[in-house]
């Protein structure tokens, strides 16, 4: 059952969240493995997390593991494992790092596998958007029609205009964009508005700027997500709701930012 903060319970929140009845609820941003920064989440541990918060499902991949690897080859095993002992439960990402001689063939495998997006974190992995490499990353995703998670949360300052000119080079690439690129909302969601396949996951998204994108853009194109370990699952939910009451928004476009939007990026 779904645990309310003190914080946000409200008879409005209850109400619309009642009216959301069977509604999926899928998260957009997990994270799985132990990061070099101390963060660590098992598969066992998100499972719970999930079903304390009503999530029915979430989209998974590595966090920028403390293994030595070539190219998350070990951390992507992991994810594969646990989308095999729980394929009801996640939608499988697998990580790359450009700077690698061996992300083709990274690339290739976990698409052989039925893994369904593609994730990149600039900032972690040291690398420009407009890298040569990565661009060949962004044409294979295209060519595949696989989703592509890109972190752009803080690092993205100086990357703004490679971003919104790569988007622009692959308009049939499906970009999800990490973190709503919050620290240049403004500029990416003006420069975005009408590029249909160009969507924004709320995960660690600061409350006023979910307001100023949920009031702004197609809610179609919002998708729900916790940055767990980073981000609480029943906190960000709870603030989707919340906004949403604010804004007047009604119980179906509630229904496709919890989930069903994930749903169609992902068919």
């Amino acid at each position: 059952m779904f645990k309310w903060s003190k914080f946000f319970v409200s008879a409005e929140s209850i109400e619309i969240y009642e009216k959301l009845g069977d509604a999926s609820i899928l998260d957009a941003h997990c994270h799985l493995g132990i990061d070099q920064d101390g963060h660590r989440m098992s598969t066992k541990k998100l499972i719970r997390k999930f079903d304390d918060a009503g999530v029915q499902k979430g989209v998974i991949f590595p966090l920028n593991d403390v293994i030595k690897q070539k190219c998350f080859e070990v951390s992507n095993d992991r994810i594969y494992k646990a989308f095999s002992e729980y394929p009801d439960r996640f939608f499988p990402f697998f990580r790359l790092d450009p700077n690698s001689p061996v992300w083709k063939e990274e690339f290739e495998k976990r698409v052989s596998q039925g893994f369904v997006g593609v994730k990149l974190h600039p900032r972690s992995q040291k690398f420009r958007i407009d890298f040569s490499e990565a661009k060949k990353i962004y044409e294979l995703a295209e060519e595949e029609g696989l989703p592509l998670l890109m972190h752009v949360g803080f690092g993205l300052e100086d990357n703004t205009d490679k971003l919104l000119k790569i988007i622009k080079e692959h308009p049939d690439l499906k970009i999800i964009l990490g973190h709503s690129a919050f620290v240049d909302i403004i500029h990416v969601l003006e420069s975005v508005f009408k590029n249909k396949n160009v969507f924004f996951d709320t995960s660690v998204v600061k409350l006023y700027d979910l307001f100023f994108l949920m009031e702004r853009m197609d809610h179609k194109r919002i998708l729900y997500g916790s940055d767990i370990p980073y981000g609480e699952i029943n906190f960000a939910v709870q603030s989707i709701i919340s906004v949403a009451i604010s804004l007047g928004l009604n119980t179906n476009e509630v229904r496709n930012i919890l989930g069903g939007n994930l749903e169609r990026v992902l068919k």
